[in-house]
């Protein structure tokens, strides 16, 4: 496997990891789904050229999400979201 590939997986791991456990502490409710669910299934990890995480929430979830992650924002991580006027053109967060 590419050696960037394989460090920049350790670090979205890290992320997901950090992800799941805010959502777990302010009870909000997501899964994984696409490559993310597939390679957790098939490969136990990643799919092996995989470069991205994919969660998703209704959109319940979502408003609760971004109201409540504006209010307690995880050191070290910056969230683009579409509640963000900069950020009009896209309707996902990232």
């Amino acid at each position: 496997m590419d050696e960037v590939l394989k460090k920049l997986q350790k670090v979205e791991l890290k992320i997901l990891c950090d992800f799941a456990e805010f959502c777990e502490k302010h009870d909000i409710k997501y899964s994984i789904y696409a490559g993310t669910a597939l390679g957790a299934v098939r490969h136990g990890g990643f799919i092996p050229w995989d470069d991205d995480i994919d969660v998703y929430m209704t959109r319940n979830e979502y408003e609760r999400f971004l109201k409540i992650y504006r209010e307690n924002e995880l050191e070290g991580y910056f969230l683009q979201g579409t509640d963000d006027p900069n950020y009009e053109y896209i309707n996902f967060s990232k």
